[in-house]
């Protein structure tokens, strides 16, 4: 069953790695109805989340196909559907690798996606899904977080960054010092539900790492005992205050590397501290498609009753997903992003 699916459609494939000006929309074939798979539906996206995971593959800092539509989540309706679950017209939410930077997307059973419910609207389907399944995933698989750990995110003022700390508080119940680098971005986090905010301003810190702000914050927060995990997505400039600001057995979750990449390091340097450390992929949770259901019927239900929202900071055409690459990557936006096909 489908809907008049165009033999083209208007995108952003990924032709070569490189700067902002690599993103271009192109006129490329439209997915097929009589190429759908069974189990598969091909979507007509309607709002586009941009994560920085994009801004990175677009770099060539983390892998992608080149040839490929960039994007990694979006919402829209159903415009094909050999899926029993689905049929032509159900409002959706999907995510992982299927290029979403596109007026169509073919999505198969190894995907995530699910059913909007009613109250919930497009963009807010698009700027919660991948944050709300990563957050949750991290919370409930990579760390075990509970209502007496304290944690600390870093970041805490961009979009999964927010999710992490209304999840955190609002849905886990845990203690959640947030860090970011200025005073109006701790508003933001403040008002995400944060119980502590640490500013640490952005730069490498070259002094002693006791001395490092990130480090001082946190453990004045827990007289001296230190977190019970760090969710780190800053990489090279935070890393090594982020171990040391961390409790004995305490858990390092990093999944980001907005600064640059970890440099090698000897693994015993965890030993002071009998410290965890995690490198965590939304893309491993999705595998499984049990786990990938249980997060989304945790998600949508923390949408619907305010525990989990997304700060939409702009809105774009898709023919400015240029400006909104530029805009996650300087540091500039607070909040979630969305293109408009």
């Amino acid at each position: 069953m489908s809907a008049t699916i165009p033999a083209t459609q208007r995108a952003i494939p990924l032709t070569k790695t490189g700067d902002i000006s690599v993103l271009k929309v192109e006129s490329i074939p439209a997915p097929r109805v009589e190429d759908l798979p069974e189990g598969g539906i091909i979507v007509q996206n309607k709002s586009v989340g941009v994560n920085f995971l994009d801004a990175l593959q677009r770099k060539g800092a983390f892998p992608y196909e080149i040839g490929k539509v960039l994007g990694t989540e979006a919402a829209g309706v159903v415009a094909a559907s050999r899926n029993p679950n689905f049929k032509v017209g159900d409002r959706v939410v999907h995510g992982t690798y299927v290029g979403t930077y596109s007026e169509y997307t073919q999505i198969d059973s190894t995907h995530a996606v699910g059913k909007l419910p009613d109250d919930i609207d497009f963009d807010t389907a698009a700027a919660t899904f991948i944050a709300g399944l990563t957050s949750l995933g991290m919370f409930r698989f990579s760390h075990g977080t509970k209502p007496e750990h304290t944690i600390v995110i870093t970041a805490a003022a961009g979009g999964v960054g927010q999710a992490l700390v209304q999840v955190g508080k609002n849905v886990i119940g845990a203690r959640v010092i947030g860090v970011t680098s200025s005073e109006d971005k701790a508003k933001v986090v403040k008002a995400a539900g944060a119980d502590e905010v640490v500013i640490v301003p952005r730069g490498k810190f070259t002094g002693d790492i006791n001395e490092h702000p990130l480090v001082k914050g946190v453990m004045g927060l827990t007289n001296g005992k230190g977190a019970d995990a760090v969710f780190e997505s800053v990489g090279a400039d935070l890393f090594d205050a982020a171990l040391a600001s961390l409790a004995i057995y305490g858990h390092m979750v990093n999944f980001g590397n907005s600064s640059g990449m970890v440099p090698p390091f000897e693994i015993t340097r965890l030993s002071a501290k009998n410290v965890n450390l995690h490198w965590h992929s939304m893309f491993a949770d999705y595998a499984d498609a049990d786990r990938t259901n249980a997060i989304v019927k945790e998600l949508f239900p923390a949408v619907s009753q305010g525990k989990f929202t997304q700060t939409i900071f702009k809105t774009y055409p898709l023919e400015e997903a240029a400006q909104a690459h530029a805009d996650i990557e300087s540091g500039a936006s607070h909040g979630k992003l969305i293109l408009h096909i």
